[in-house]
């Protein structure tokens, strides 16, 4: 007698949460590892010296939480998740403080003299305030050198030049300060989530299944977008690519735990058919494309009784017997289903059985576990 059919498989809440904390855990370590490598990512020594404080307590945090991961994995990776902004922020507030600190002492500089204002000039080599100050330094540059001509004929009057020319160049300084801080801050925002994507997809891709690949294939694609458009100044944008890879990142991470489940289940299903006397086959996946690929499972009885399984990345199992006849392959069924659950924590819901040869079972199709009187093929 055959029968094919499918019921949903899961494992059970102990099992499941044995899991959960394990795949907590894993990306906790992940987020610490990312969150460490960024603190010694900060070269500069200005970035440095703000930090300083900072990177103690965040050392200290990270400390912390390591010792937390085993006795709770919750709250461990809620505090790595935590820390993981605050290290982000921090960093982004840092550059834009240096930033106001580099433009304070350009402002003391530009005030000192005139030379000093048209030395300064010259030495404006940071390209954002070249791109916003230039076409203003490439005017006032004729109006130097017509004040440095006056001092000879009339001291007096390119004095007062001169303070207005000092005057005309730090209202110019503080309206692009003004300018910097704004795209400053824009720019740190679309920094931390750039960077915030990037440390979670290296925290979980070591670990990662085939499953997700795609998907992560799909964040990194996303990523390397991101990074362009940051290049590009396209902050509006690059939070949109951030906010759709970290839904990707979601979707990547069900995907790993979906096919953590799946082994669990397919070894307890390996190990089951063994101990009913079955000689089973290795495992191995069908399908052509990752994401929908299947786990195949085919053990054979010395008698020629054949069990064949195949266990969907949702849960779902397809289960075809041959060579049992009547009642015997609903014993054999609720055999393997009760070792599943007493040795594995694996429970099969009672989905309704679709029969792959109804004329040849005839009436043992009513006798197998959760036939339904109501089937259209009995």
């Amino acid at each position: 007698m055959s029968s094919l059919g499918y019921r949903a498989a899961q494992l059970a809440d102990e099992a499941l949460y044995r899991l959960q904390r394990q795949q907590k855990q894993r990306k906790a370590r992940g987020l610490l590892k990312a969150s460490q490598k960024k603190l010694s990512s900060a070269k500069d020594p200005l970035l440095q010296q703000l930090l300083e404080r900072q990177r103690h307590t965040f050392e200290t945090d990270i400390d912390r939480i390591q010792k937390m991961l085993d006795t709770s994995p919750d709250s461990a990776l809620y505090s790595a998740e935590s820390l993981q902004q605050q290290v982000n922020a921090a960093l982004a507030q840092a550059e834009v403080r240096a930033q106001q600190i580099q433009l304070e002492q350009l402002k003391e500089q530009a005030g000192a003299s005139l030379n000093d204002t048209a030395a300064l000039l010259r030495q404006i080599h940071d390209p954002a305030l070249q791109q916003l100050i230039g076409p203003e330094i490439r005017q006032l540059q004729p109006e130097l050198q017509r004040i440095a001509e006056l001092v000879q004929e009339d001291p007096q009057k390119a004095a007062a030049q001169s303070k207005a020319l000092q005057k005309q160049f730090n209202k110019l300084l503080d309206q692009t300060q003004k300018q910097l801080q704004k795209d400053a801050a824009a720019q740190a925002d679309a920094h931390a989530a750039l960077e915030e994507v990037k440390q979670q997809l290296e925290a979980v891709f070591e670990d990662s299944t085939d499953a997700a690949s795609q998907i992560l294939q799909q964040v990194q694609t996303l990523i390397d977008t991101g990074e362009d458009q940051y290049r590009q100044g396209q902050f509006k944008a690059l939070k949109e690519s951030c906010r759709q890879a970290q839904n990707r990142l979601g979707q990547a991470a069900q995907k790993d735990f979906d096919e953590t489940v799946r082994k669990e289940i397919v070894q307890g299903l390996l190990t089951t058919l063994t101990q009913r006397g079955f000689v089973v086959q290795p495992p191995y996946l069908d399908g052509q494309e990752k994401a929908s690929q299947t786990v195949r499972l085919l053990g054979k009885l010395p008698s020629g009784k054949m069990a064949a399984f195949t266990v969907h990345l949702d849960g779902r199992m397809d289960f075809d017997f041959e060579g049992f006849q009547g009642r015997a392959c609903a014993q054999e069924l609720e055999k393997i289903d009760t070792m599943l659950h007493e040795q594995f924590s694996i429970q099969l819901s009672e989905n309704q059985i679709t029969w792959k040869n109804p004329d040849k079972i005839a009436k043992g199709a009513l006798n197998l576990p959760n036939a339904n009187r109501n089937n259209p093929l009995r």
